[in-house]
Parts: structure tokens; sequence; C-alpha cells
């Protein structure tokens, strides 16, 4: 589900993932993700942006079709320990370098984890 309102910059994202049949006796395996970003000009990779993403459920579930992305699918039994937790923030700002035919958009990011903290910087 994505809400967006282009006037103000904002977009709202949740996503659910589940697995809704299996061969296997007992398997069961979802997830559960919000976004928050703020980008006052969606139109261009220039400017402000930030993105908050909240994620509950296995940490492997990244990305589009991660349920059945998987080469081994051992270990994904119901499990109350097998359900991660991340909080997740980024920051970027893009402008114009080698007279303005690129865009430079330096990063920072931070998460917080079940497992503990991320930095990220790029």
């Amino acid at each position: 589900l994505v809400w967006w309102a282009p006037a103000g910059g904002i977009t709202a994202e949740i996503e659910v993932r589940r697995v809704l049949m299996h061969e296997a006796t007992g398997f069961n395996d979802w997830s559960l993700s919000g976004l928050v970003r703020y980008d006052p000009n969606p139109s261009s990779e220039r400017g402000a942006l930030l993105a908050l993403r909240s994620s509950i459920g296995p940490p492997t579930l990244v990305g589009s079709g991660g349920l059945l992305e998987r080469d081994n699918l051992l270990g994904l039994a119901t499990s109350d320990t097998a359900q991660g937790g991340q909080l997740t923030a980024e920051a970027a700002y893009g402008f114009p370098i080698l007279r303005g035919q690129f865009t430079g958009s330096p990063w920072v990011g931070a998460g917080v984890l079940e497992s503990g903290r991320d930095y990220r910087v790029g």
C-alpha cells in the first residue's frame, strides 16, 4: 500500500508478505515493513532526500519476492526467535557536478537492529 503526496514531497508505504501455502507442515514465513520518505523534488535526483524505514520479520525478506528467492528454505519454520526487527534512517543530498552534467549524492544512514547498530556513509 503506497500513499504519495507530490505537493509535499512525502511518500508512505506499508508492505506485508506471507507464505500462504507450503508443502512442509508448520512452515510459516512473513514480514511487515513501513517506509516514510521526504523528497521535495521527486522528479529530480538533486536536492534533499530523507527516509525512515521500520520492519519486522526475518531479515532475509528485503526486496521484491524475498520470501521465495532463497536457495535453501531450511530453518524457516515458525519460531519466535527467527523474527528480526530493525529501524533505519537515511539522508542524502544531490548536487550538480562537472558543470551540471552529473549529480553527486553523498549520503549517511544509521540502523538499529536486534543484533546491534549499523552505520553507513557513501
